[in-house]
């Protein structure tokens, strides 16, 4: 593959999806990596059967938002973004939109290859203890997440991330 569209950030926002399926199909990209940022970072958490949960409308956002890339027919690596809580729902969608749209896979701690290409990533930021949030995963936990992509075989590797890793204040240890 030597054509992608790295692309992240519908913040649930139908027009952003459209805009997203316009644009590849314009482009007609081999792939489409997307970065993390589907949910809108406003949106609420509310109560369900466990203490935190999805509400029905942005479920129906995250299957809107498979459904799409699912329909471009082109392989497709999604990460969820720091603000996608709980990730237990993330996993049950992702692995739902996986089986219903063949394209479409989730890269968040695993390993998706595809011809020439290995992909992993993880949907959380990464900090340094110090600067750690509870959103966040520390460099050890980034670091095992991401070890099948160190051993692939695959001539290129494309890691996935939200955003970069915060800075070490300085004179912190390392």
């Amino acid at each position: 593959m030597q054509r992608f569209l790295l692309c992240s950030g519908v913040y649930g926002e139908r027009a952003s999806i459209e805009r997203l399926r316009r644009f590849a199909l314009q482009r007609r990209p081999e792939a489409i990596l997307f970065a993390g940022g589907i949910l809108s970072p406003k949106r609420e958490v509310v109560p369900r059967s466990s203490p935190w949960g999805l509400t029905l409308e942005d479920e129906r956002f995250v299957h809107e938002f498979l459904e799409a890339l699912g329909g471009l027919g082109i392989f497709c690596a999604v990460i969820s973004g720091p603000n996608f809580q709980p990730m237990d729902e993330f996993y049950r969608l992702g692995m739902a939109g996986e089986l219903e749209f063949p394209n479409v896979h989730v890269a968040h701690a695993t390993l998706v290859e595809e011809r020439d290409v290995a992909i992993c990533g993880v949907g959380a930021a990464i900090a340094e203890e110090a600067l750690m949030r509870e959103d966040y995963y520390s460099r050890i936990q980034a670091h095992f997440f991401l070890r099948p992509l160190r051993s692939s075989t695959k001539p290129r590797k494309v890691l996935l991330l939200p955003e970069p890793p915060p800075r070490r204040p300085r004179g912190a240890r390392r």
